[in-house]
């Protein structure tokens, strides 16, 4: 078992939209997370995962501001 931690930031575009379309905010977004990482981490063997960190990372920022020059 490989236990994994993560900091989430996100950034909400279109407030009423969330509000009508998203019961529980928070837990959508845990979900998208852990997905986006279970999607990343699967397809790599352990030894991977450890030597690489950093670049694993850089895949992940969807949408980041640092991604998207905002």
């Amino acid at each position: 078992m490989l236990s994994v931690g993560a900091d989430v930031q996100f950034r909400i575009w279109d407030p009423v939209l969330s509000v009508m379309t998203v019961k529980d905010l928070n837990t959508a977004t845990r979900m998208t997370a852990q997905n986006a990482m279970t999607k990343a981490l699967l397809k790599r063997p352990l030894r991977e995962i450890q030597m690489e960190k950093l670049k694993i990372s850089d895949q992940l920022l969807v949408g980041s501001p640092s991604q998207d020059g905002a």
